[in-house]
């Protein structure tokens, strides 16, 4: 069955808003988002965020549509509409490379443990539900890896290895899952994982004699060795190929 916050997110009832203040209402008496669902639809094993992205793709509403944005912080963990947004995401946004060294690079005590870095590499984006590792990744992928490296995408590379030199974890839990087919692959397999999404990126630098292949390189060996990023079976067959 589903719980009452998969039923207020797939129900169609007006207004929408209506609709939002109740998830929001039952996310602050301690649903539990993550929570997923057991037969109901025509999928199951779906958490409220995945319904919602599932509508989303099937075009039932809009990826951009504020009521969208609404219910993603919600379901994110994100609260109220009057959440702030943590900051390490505006600088991944302005590709300001200078500005996430120094806000990693200040330490919470002085000790030697880099307690501002471990709490800003463990934000969740209010709108997506990424980690800023996860969300600079998706930034980067979405440029032309194909092509000539730019600007823009150096710099996104060189956010990428300073969050993992500081402790970013390429293993967290994607609290968005990528789409996939169901019949191509588990739920759980990797496939959407950082290190795969930057092995097929590399795998088409690699096909293209692209030079952003040695970027992705970097990007790809730092999550491993210094993320200690763990490749689940679809990678390995992919770094086999």
């Amino acid at each position: 069955g589903a719980t009452p916050l998969h039923m207020t997110v797939s129900s169609s009832k007006e207004p929408v808003e209506n609709r939002i203040e109740c998830a929001r209402m039952l996310v602050a008496a301690g649903a539990d988002t993550d929570l997923p669902d057991h037969g109901y639809g025509s999928r199951t094993g779906r958490t409220p965020l995945d319904v919602l992205e599932d509508d989303v793709e099937n075009g039932i509403v809009g990826d951009d549509d504020d009521n969208t944005k609404s219910f993603r912080l919600v379901l994110s963990g994100g609260g109220g509409a009057a959440a702030e947004r943590s900051a390490i995401f505006d600088l991944v946004d302005n590709v300001d490379v200078d500005g996430i060294r120094t806000m990693l690079s200040n330490r919470g005590d002085g000790s030697g443990v880099d307690d501002n870095a471990t709490a800003n590499l463990s934000e969740r984006d209010n709108a997506t539900g990424l980690t800023p590792l996860q969300y600079a990744l998706e930034k980067l992928l979405s440029l032309d890896v194909a092509g000539t490296a730019d600007q823009t995408q150096e710099g996104l590379v060189s956010i990428l290895l300073s969050m993992l030199r500081n402790g970013a974890d390429p293993n967290a839990e994607l609290k968005r899952r990528r789409k996939r087919r169901d019949h191509e692959m588990q739920a759980d397999d990797g496939s959407d994982m950082p290190l795969h999404t930057v092995c097929l990126a590399l795998s088409l630098a690699y096909s293209s004699s692209s030079d952003s292949s040695q970027s992705l390189e970097r990007v790809a060996s730092a999550m491993v060795k210094e993320g200690g990023a763990r490749p689940g079976q679809p990678t390995i067959l992919l770094l086999h190929d």
